[in-house]
């Protein structure tokens, strides 16, 4: 297979080209009248928006509080999901009748939660909080459970050959197999 890599001159000639067809054919929609000027503004306009928002307080204050809000529900869903995925799967049973609804909520789109969460919680850091932590945890959960329920068959025979207990078994064989999948899944 021919393989091409582009050079960084002709790279940044392509992003510039890029983005001087999308300036255009902004131009051209709204000289056109393609899309009404309230719903698609002069880009001269939105230019000097962005300016002025991004040198107010308030921007930096939001942009601060939506950060941390995420920084924490990524770090609270991780370890409850985690932990979560963990205790329901080390028992085949439970984890076959928990699977379907992780797997639902994993599968729902994050757009769909906020409303529902917001619902329930009301509108503010709480509702962000949980709802950027219920779609990590959903991940984690799914993702840990899936590892510990798929660990190698071969290095648990291993385990039962070394007499190893209940607790070493999931500290030594499962847990470490868990520990790579939900390294990808957070990342």
């Amino acid at each position: 297979m021919f393989e091409h890599r582009v050079g960084y001159f002709e790279k940044m000639l392509s992003i510039i080209f890029g983005v001087l067809c999308v300036y255009l054919i902004w131009l051209a929609v709204l000289h056109f009248n393609v899309v009404p000027k309230v719903l698609l503004p002069w880009p001269g306009d939105v230019g000097h928006s962005l300016q002025a928002m991004i040198f107010s307080r308030q921007f930096w204050e939001d942009l601060k509080g939506t950060v941390v809000t995420w920084l924490l529900g990524v770090g609270l869903g991780s370890i409850v999901g985690a932990f979560l995925g963990v205790a329901l799967a080390l028992n085949k049973y439970i984890w076959a009748a928990v699977e379907p609804w992780v797997e639902f909520v994993r599968a729902l789109p994050s757009v769909v939660l906020i409303p529902l969460v917001s619902l329930f919680m009301g509108v503010g850091l709480s509702s962000r909080l949980t709802a950027s932590a219920l779609v990590v945890a959903a991940l984690m959960m799914s993702t840990s459970g899936t590892a510990i329920r798929s660990a190698s068959a071969v290095h648990l025979r291993l385990a039962t050959a070394w007499r190893a207990s209940w607790s070493q078994r999931l500290i030594h064989f499962e847990f470490p197999a868990a520990l790579s999948h939900m390294a990808i899944a957070l990342k």
